[in-house]
């Protein structure tokens, strides 16, 4: 059967629609060139941690492309992969995800992570950001186990959902600030079992002081994770 052909085919019948204005798109995911190039696209951050960098800096090199953080201390990341900013629309798109339970937007959201993602930072395994049982029954699903599906799927990826468990239930991290965040996030995650996998993807929606993506990738790490990156589809600068 010849599946491009099949693909054209059906995109002609049945045109993908744009998440953001309802425009008939043929992107190949939901959404319309116009809306993508509004995207607050991430493209000059830092290499470790996704932090925006000046412009102003220096023609890139591997020590220019990292943030004052991540110069002076050893970072629990190898690398990120997170291609927008916080803010519109792509902050739209992650509260109609997370809060609005929209999840149509989780698959846009995973496309675009995806192709965001070069060769060079393929993983052995993504693992979404465990949510506590608490919240999962609030909200009903994990926003960042739905990212993780389409990312897993468009990559041909494994994703392990059950390597990492959120065990204690805390305060709200938008809530609080940098310092507190990471105190909050103390002995909230342990691992089920060791894990000999070589290179994991810790998965996301934002990224904002990178308190959680810390303390997940640290237990990872303690279970036998030799290298840890984040992918998260936007970056609070």
């Amino acid at each position: 059967m010849n599946f491009p052909l099949l693909h054209l085919v059906y995109n002609v019948l049945l045109p993908a629609t744009c998440t953001l204005c309802d425009s008939k798109t043929d992107t190949g995911i939901d959404i319309c060139r116009a809306c993508f190039d509004q995207l607050p696209h991430n493209h000059y951050c830092c290499t470790t941690c996704a932090l925006p960098l000046p412009q102003a800096l220096p023609a890139p090199t591997e020590k220019a492309l990292q943030c004052g953080s991540c110069l002076g201390n050893t970072s629990l990341f190898s690398e990120a992969c997170i291609p927008f900013l916080y803010r519109p629309p792509a902050d739209f798109m992650v509260h109609q995800l997370k809060f609005a339970g929209e999840r149509k937007f989780a698959r846009v959201m995973g496309e675009l992570l995806a192709q965001a993602a070069v060769p060079a930072m393929r993983p052995d395994l993504l693992v979404p950001v465990p949510v506590h049982s608490d919240r999962y029954l609030e909200r009903g699903f994990n926003q960042a186990s739905t990212l993780a599906a389409v990312i897993g799927k468009r990559l041909s990826l494994p994703v392990d959902d059950t390597l990492a468990q959120r065990t204690v239930a805390r305060q709200p991290q938008a809530e609080l600030n940098a310092r507190d965040r990471r105190i909050n996030m103390r002995g909230v995650f342990k691992t089920s079992r060791s894990c000999n996998t070589k290179h994991i993807a810790i998965i996301d929606d934002v990224l904002t002081t990178g308190a959680t993506c810390e303390a997940l990738a640290k237990v990872l790490k303690k279970s036998g994770c030799q290298k840890i990156s984040i992918w998260a589809f936007a970056r609070t600068p």
